[in-house]
């Protein structure tokens, strides 16, 4: 169980700025748990330049008690230009030595931000709950419109008691860019066959129409709304690394406790919407412990 904070400017318009949130992504990831490998040619955070494009990777391992028997790695490539920060995902059973993902579960998925604020500084979060996920939001307090919040989340397979499971593997990303149409990208995979059920749009079906001032607390509980995932085999399960909630309820960067578990919540940001319907006051959080 673990979280780590980090603080840079949302933005990547030089070699200063990329390698300094980079570089601390990168050491969060490593301090909740994750394992960094030893594939050749990963970024050297001392001499990376900025650009355009992706500029290097890394790869990060789990490091839980079934990472003997069901591996999962997961490859984070870092860029940006002027005015964006850009990652790229991809998660999978292995890596060749050489960086490349093997036996891919969700495939390359690249995330930016399309905006950027010269001045501020702001604070970015990771966690990797009970080490069978992990769970980053970056500069979710910046809320301009081309979404500058990137969010990342990964975990395991669970059973009914929560468990986690060696069936399948959950992931959400937010892709940024406030108009891309498969912005919000929720997979769920079958481990060993490798295929995923993908929907886009949104990260869970919440079902209510909720506006900026909806309130689902009625005087004594708040209505939250969790994730049910089924995969290509028809396997099913409730993901804990996210749930939703409306804004009235809890706003940004609170937490929350769910049977036990803290959430940290991320509230609106343009372009990003946890359900279905798009609706811009239905939010996430993450699992934050």
């Amino acid at each position: 169980m673990a979280v780590a904070t980090f603080t840079a400017k949302s933005l990547s318009n030089s070699d200063a700025t990329l390698r300094d949130w980079g570089s601390k992504l990168s050491a969060a990831i490593q301090s909740v748990g994750l394992v960094k490998t030893a594939d050749t040619g990963q970024i050297d955070w001392n001499t990376v330049v900025n650009g355009s494009t992706i500029r290097g990777y890394e790869i990060f391992r789990f490091n839980d008690t079934l990472q003997a028997t069901a591996p999962i790695f997961i490859k984070l490539e870092y860029g940006g230009s002027n005015t964006f920060v850009l990652f790229k995902t991809t998660v999978g059973k292995g890596t060749d030595g050489a960086g490349n993902i093997t036996g891919v579960l969700h495939a390359a998925l690249p995330a930016s931000n399309g905006a950027q604020d010269l001045t501020n500084d702001y604070v970015s979060y990771v966690s990797s709950g009970d080490g069978s996920m992990i769970n980053f939001a970056l500069f979710p307090a910046w809320n301009a419109f081309y979404s500058p919040m990137l969010k990342f989340s990964l975990e395991r397979s669970r059973d009914a008691g929560g468990n986690p499971t060696t069936t399948g593997t959950f992931c959400y990303r937010f892709a940024g860019g406030g108009t891309l149409v498969d912005g919000n990208r929720s997979e769920a995979s079958n481990y060993s066959t490798g295929q995923t059920n993908t929907i886009n749009r949104c990260a869970i079906n919440t079902g209510y129409e909720i506006g900026q001032t909806t309130t689902l607390n009625n005087g004594t509980s708040t209505m939250l709304f969790n994730a049910e995932v089924v995969n290509p085999a028809r396997q099913k399960w409730k993901p804990r690394s996210i749930l939703s909630y409306a804004y009235a309820d809890a706003g940004l960067l609170q937490t929350i406790s769910v049977g036990g578990v803290n959430y940290l919540t991320l509230g609106v940001t343009g372009g990003s919407y946890s359900d279905v319907g798009r609706q811009q006051y239905c939010c996430l959080a993450i699992a934050y412990y």
